[in-house]
C-alpha cells in the first residue's frame, strides 16, 4: 500500500534508588532472635516513542501521531517488616513474621494531558518450621504470602495500534497478584550427591492475565485483567551429583498445573492446564588445561485461554588453555540441532487464533583471553625465615 512501511523509535530511560534498614538483636535466652526492619523503592521511567510512515512514491517520512506516545511512570513501594526466630533444639527452629508493603503507582501521560493512578497496601506474612539430622536430611514445612506486582507493560494505559487487526494496551487499575504458598521441602546431602524434592499448593488470588476479546469491527483487542482466582499444584525436583572429580551433573524439573474458577472455565472458556520446564547441566574436565560444559532445557508453558507447545535449548561450550595457563580459548555453540518452534492456540467466547513461530538461528562463539601478569613464585625458605623473625 501507499504507507506500508512503518519507522518506530523507542526511547526509555530509567533509573531508582531505594534505602534499606535493620537491627537484629537475641533475646536474653540466646534461643530467640528478634528482626525489624523498613526499606523504600523508588522507580522511574520516562519512554518517548515516534513513529512515521514512508509514503510513496514521494520516499519521505510523515509523523503518525497514532503510534507515537510519551509518558512517565513512576512506582514507589514502602514496608515494614518484623520476625522472630525460635531455637526449640539442636538443627530445630522456627521462624514467623510479617511484612506490610504501601504501592504506588503513577502514569504521567505527556501526550494526552492527564494523569492516572493507583494505591494499595498488602499484609505478607510467613512462616517456616525446620529440622535437620546429623546424617544430613532435613525437612523444611513452610507458608507464606508472595505479592506479584503488575509492571510498566501491565499498567500502561496507552494504545498500541501498530497492528491493523489487533490493538493493545495496558490497565493501570490492575490489582496485584497475592498467593498463599504452602511448601514441603526434603533435602538430602552427601558429598558426591545432594537431592531435593518439594511440593506445593498455591493459592493465587486477583491473577493477573493478558486477554484477547473479539470487538465488534472484527478486529481483537489484547489487555491485561484480574481473572478472578487460581490454584497451583507443583512438584519440583534439583539434584546433583558428581561421578568422578572430572564429572558433574545437575538436573532440576518442575511441573505445575493451574485449575481455574467455574465462572472463569463457563464465561470466559478458560482451561485448566499444565507447565513444565527442567534443565540439565553437565561440566566435565579431561585436563586440568582443557574442560567441556553442556546445558539442555525444555519447556512448555499454559495460558488460561489456550497452551504452547514444547520447546527447548542447548548450549555446549569447550575451553582450552595454552601456554601456560596464560592463553584461554573458549568456544560456545547454541542450539545447533534444531529449529526453535513455537505454536500458539488462543480460544476465547466468540473466536479462535493459531499462529506458529519458527526461529532458525545456529550461534557458534569463539573468544580469547590472555594474561600478561606475571606469577610471583615466593621461596619456601625466606617465607620461613620471616615467620621465625616475626615469632621472635
Amino acid at each position: 500500500g501507499t504507507d506500508s512501511t512503518q519507522l518506530q523509535e523507542n526511547d526509555t530511560r530509567s533509573n531508582g534508588y531505594n534505602a534499606r534498614i535493620s537491627y537484629d538483636r537475641p533475646i536474653s535466652d540466646k534461643k530467640t532472635f528478634l528482626s525489624i526492619g523498613s526499606a523504600y523503592n523508588r522507580n522511574n521511567s520516562h519512554v518517548l516513542v515516534n513513529a512515521s510512515y514512508k509514503k510513496k512514491p514521494e520516499e519521505l517520512f510523515y509523523n503518525s501521531d497514532l503510534l507515537s506516545n510519551d509518558f512517565w511512570f513512576h512506582q514507589d513501594v514502602f514496608n515494614v517488616r518484623t520476625s522472630v526466630k525460635k531455637v526449640f533444639a539442636e538443627m530445630f527452629s522456627l521462624s514467623a513474621g510479617i511484612t506490610v508493603e504501601a504501592t504506588n503507582i503513577s502514569f504521567d501521560l505527556i501526550k494526552e494531558s492527564r494523569n492516572v493512578n493507583n494505591k494499595y497496601w498488602n499484609y505478607l506474612p510467613f512462616a517456616n518450621i525446620n529440622k535437620s539430622w546429623k546424617d544430613k536430611f532435613s525437612i523444611t514445612l513452610a507458608y507464606r504470602r508472595t505479592i506479584r506486582r503488575p509492571g510498566i507493560n501491565e499498567l500502561n494505559p496507552a494504545i498500541d495500534f501498530s497492528d491493523p487487526y489487533n490493538i493493545r494496551f495496558g490497565n493501570y487499575q490492575l490489582s496485584p497478584s497475592l498467593t498463599h504458598d504452602f511448601n514441603l521441602v526434603l533435602s538430602r546431602t552427601r558429598p558426591k550427591y545432594f537431592l531435593n524434592m518439594g511440593l506445593g499448593h498455591n493459592i493465587v488470588e486477583d491473577v493477573f492475565s493478558q486477554i484477547r476479546t473479539l470487538v465488534p469491527d472484527g478486529k481483537t483487542q489484547i489487555t491485561w485483567e484480574n481473572i478472578s482466582n487460581r490454584k497451583e499444584y507443583e512438584l519440583s525436583s534439583w539434584n546433583g551429583y558428581t561421578i568422578s572429580n572430572k564429572v558433574k551433573i545437575n538436573l532440576s524439573s518442575t511441573y505445575t498445573y493451574y485449575v481455574y474458577s467455574e465462572f472463569d472455565k463457563s464465561v470466559r472458556k478458560f482451561r485448566d492446564g499444565g507447565s513444565f520446564s527442567s534443565n540439565m547441566s553437565s561440566n566435565f574436565t579431561l585436563k586440568e588445561v582443557m574442560n567441556f560444559t553442556g546445558s539442555f532445557n525444555i519447556n512448555r508453558f499454559a495460558n488460561p485461554q489456550g497452551s504452547v507447545s514444547w520447546n527447548m535449548g542447548m548450549n555446549i561450550g569447550f575451553q582450552r588453555k595454552f601456554f601456560n595457563k596464560r592463553l584461554i580459548l573458549t568456544m560456545n555453540v547454541i542450539d545447533p540441532f534444531r529449529d526453535q518452534k513455537t505454536n500458539r492456540n488462543t480460544v476465547g467466547k466468540n473466536f479462535e487464533v493459531s499462529s506458529v513461530n519458527i526461529t532458525r538461528t545456529t550461534n557458534y562463539k569463539l573468544s580469547a583471553a590472555y594474561n600478561f601478569s606475571k606469577v610471583v613464585k615466593k621461596n619456601p625458605k625466606s617465607s620461613t625465615l620471616k615467620n621465625k623473625a616475626s615469632a621472635k
